[in-house]
């Protein structure tokens, strides 16, 4: 009965965010799973989102970075500002899945050059980064990894992976350790639907996810400068 409850409830979640959004979303997570927010961007605007920082309109929603539906979120990197739009709707989670698509669209980045595009955050004394997916550049390829931070404040990262200069959908579990010594935090890595990257046994039990933020969110070095997409974002616990 719980588990018909928790399906029904996502069902009416994701038709009520196609509502707010004039986007369908598809049924992306197990029957187990509820959404806690998605945003396709065909409002035309960001704000569907709980805050965001556009650096004076370099992170807007346009229609040239439509990868799914006619709208999408431009993100335009002219500076070492960050750019991201902020999820507040997550509330401790111990398990939170996302997806969203990634367009690099040839931008420019110097060789070893990496920044993250998506933090996971967990609220303790201030905000702390507990997950993270990175872009890099390395000897002519665009790669992405994973990272899921551990107590000791070290990070768990799965391999780079090489993405061509197209769309791509990138999805990522999180799972937090059970309790204290249980080490067994999990992290999944799927790029257009395929596990390349499945990190367990991680100690990261003092972690949970209070809040998200997608774009161009941090370390951004001067030898990045262009402009890249993202579309469709969703999220489940």
């Amino acid at each position: 009965m719980l588990r018909k409850a928790l399906f029904i409830f996502s069902i009416l979640s994701l038709a009520l965010m196609s509502f707010q959004t004039g986007f369908l979303f598809k049924e992306q997570s197990g029957p187990n799973q509820v959404l806690i927010f998605a945003d396709g961007f065909e409002s035309g605007n960001l704000s569907a989102w709980s805050a965001k920082v556009t650096d004076l309109g370099d992170l807007a929603v346009t229609s040239a970075a439509h990868m799914i539906g006619l709208k999408g979120m431009q993100a335009l990197i002219d500076d070492n500002h960050v750019l991201y739009v902020q999820d507040d709707t997550p509330n401790n989670e111990a398990i939170y899945n996302v997806n969203f698509h990634f367009d690099p669209n040839s931008i420019s980045m110097a060789n070893m050059d990496v920044h993250t595009i998506l933090s996971g955050q967990d609220l303790q004394s201030t905000f702390v980064a507990a997950l993270r997916v990175e872009l890099r550049r390395f000897a002519g390829s665009y790669q992405i990894r994973a990272g899921a931070r551990n107590d000791n404040l070290t990070w768990t990262n799965t391999s780079f992976f090489n993405i061509s200069d197209a769309e791509h959908q990138i999805e990522v579990e999180w799972d937090g350790a059970s309790s204290a010594g249980q080490n067994d935090g999990k992290l999944k890595l799927k790029i257009d639907s395929n596990l390349l990257g499945n990190r367990t046994g991680i100690d990261n039990d003092t972690f949970r996810i209070d809040r998200v933020r997608l774009g161009a969110v941090a370390n951004i070095d001067t030898g990045t400068r262009g402009t890249y997409y993202f579309d469709q974002f969703e999220s489940y616990r």
